[in-house]
């Protein structure tokens, strides 16, 4: 009984008072080590339960499922509703805290799911990071499009320093190409992108409904011959850095990739926190394609989707 009474007394300092295990054992003169012990034996013994809400136990399960099945380092969902693009915005910016050190450089690409994390407001931000496109940018009005007006914003959010990249997101020729990445400005950025070990990416699936690339207005987009047809005979489903895979996650080449300015695809596979951010069922094999050709190793996605991957051979 008295036993039972000290540990009810350091599980209470412990999870109600929130006293580190050190200050409870500078109190209670107790060893540390003793303290640790104590509350195991409060768990063992039933004087401490500790019950995890109906709401979130589903989500952790399925959450779990996904980091063993595709050897993911992190899975987070959240819930399928009309706020899921905010919630993932949230999570992403709680998730990027977490792993970031001080004045580190995060990459990201463009797209409304990254829009939409990079208007987010983060509350209590721990730490000064930076922001690098992956992409060169597209004078298109759509808000969601102007990469490097994201970067700034960003940036801002982290009082961190914003680097631009000036060039589009598709050039005229390779030649032209072939200028700006032999250029020593250029090759600047290239040696920040191989520095990077953040990256956050949006997941295009070929759904002109979903997917930013179609709206560029480029006549190779459209009509006969064009390279959503090309794609297409290649079973292509996915889309990440304005690059083309298909559900194996092997790289598709197109025609417009000797004119893109931007990382490739397999470079993403170096990065130590790859962090993917997609959301919607007509996403599912899009998704599922970038986890099998690794180009992400952090998922941020919605419930109803995460059990969709769940169901994929």
């Amino acid at each position: 009984m008295v036993e039972n009474k000290l540990l009810s007394t350091i599980c209470k300092m412990y999870y109600y008072d929130e006293l580190t295990q050190n200050q409870i054992a500078d109190i209670l003169k107790i060893e540390r080590t003793k303290i640790s012990r104590l509350i195991k034996k409060a768990k063992k013994t039933g004087i401490v339960k500790i019950v995890i809400s109906e709401t979130f136990l589903e989500q952790l399960e399925i959450e779990t499922k996904l980091k063993k099945k595709y050897g993911l380092k992190e899975a987070q969902l959240v819930s399928t509703d009309e706020n899921t693009l905010v919630s993932i915005a949230e999570t992403a910016h709680t998730y990027i805290q977490r792993v970031a050190r001080e004045k580190e450089t995060v990459g990201i690409t463009w797209g409304k799911t990254i829009h939409e994390f990079s208007v987010y407001k983060p509350l209590d931000v721990n730490c000064r990071i930076d922001f690098i496109p992956l992409l060169g940018g597209y004078g298109n009005l759509r808000d969601y499009m102007p990469i490097n007006s994201m970067i700034y914003t960003l940036s801002s959010s982290y009082n961190g320093e914003p680097y631009f990249l000036e060039s589009p997101l598709i050039v005229d020729n390779p030649e032209m190409k072939r200028q700006i990445v032999n250029s020593r400005y250029f090759q600047n950025i290239i040696k920040k992108w191989s520095e990077l070990r953040i990256t956050v990416v949006g997941i295009g699936s070929l759904e002109k409904s979903s997917n930013v690339f179609w709206e560029l207005g480029l006549p190779e987009l459209r009509g006969v011959g064009s390279i959503q047809k090309e794609i297409k005979k290649q079973k292509a489903v996915g889309e990440i850095c304005s690059r083309i895979y298909n559900i194996n996650g092997e790289v598709i080449k197109t025609k417009l990739d000797d004119r893109i300015i931007g990382i490739d695809l397999p470079e993403l596979r170096k990065v130590e926190y790859s962090v993917g951010i997609a959301s919607g069922k007509e996403k599912t094999e899009a998704i599922y394609g970038a986890l099998k050709g690794k180009f992400i190793n952090v998922l941020i996605t919605d419930i109803e989707t995460g059990k969709k991957l769940l169901e994929k051979e």
